[in-house]
């Protein structure tokens, strides 16, 4: 069961391995959303509710059977379904009834970055002793918000200049250099700078 912030609550399951999954939607729910799924032997339903209280079913024809073990692990997870984009949500209110035991766990998937930054460019200056500088900024236009490691290259031709020789001060910024704004938010995580030509393996 996986409420979406604009598409609406959908029942998706994968009646048959390895075949095509298949989904029952509901449209134009409200967040905070509570759903329920129950298992009865091997029939599953699926059920919405607006506050918790009152409930309503997902209907699904025939009966959603699917053989399964007695003993199957349930969980919860949250992703945005964008490579380029970091999610976030807070699950609350959960409970389970019947034969159900152990402690819930809990892991990250992937790098860790908090969900939430702002998307914005990033740049770096570089000044020689003379005060000759060069700004280089970063072709991705959000890159602040990608969820994995991100190298970045900088050709010495982009800092044309500048003496290479005689560096005093190295800047990485966040936004615009010209024309900064405030309000930006989140967390960028910077490593790894080095100078020079690769070695070879």
């Amino acid at each position: 069961l996986t409420p979406t912030p604009s598409h609406g609550l959908s029942f998706q399951r994968r009646p048959t391995a390895d075949a095509a999954s298949a989904n029952t939607d509901v449209a134009d729910i409200a967040l905070p959303h509570w759903v329920k799924l129950t298992r009865t032997g091997n029939v599953f339903a699926a059920q919405q509710s607006e506050d918790g209280e009152t409930w309503t079913d997902i209907v699904v024809s025939p009966a959603l059977d699917i053989a399964m073990a007695a003993n199957v692990y349930i969980g919860l997870a949250v992703c945005s379904h964008d490579t380029a984009i970091v999610t976030g949500a807070e699950f609350s209110n959960v409970s389970t009834t019947g034969n159900v035991t152990g402690a819930w766990q809990t892991a990250e998937i992937g790098i860790a970055q908090p969900a939430g930054n702002s998307a914005e460019a990033m740049y770096v200056t570089i000044e020689d002793s003379a005060g000759k500088s060069a700004t280089v900024v970063n072709a991705d236009a959000a890159i602040t918000v990608r969820p994995s490691w991100q190298e970045w290259a900088i050709p010495f031709g982009d800092l044309a200049g500048v003496n290479l020789s005689r560096v005093t001060k190295m800047v990485v910024g966040v936004g615009s250099k010209a024309s900064p704004k405030a309000g930006g938010a989140g967390t960028v995580y910077v490593d790894d700078i080095g100078f020079g030509s690769p070695i070879a393996p």
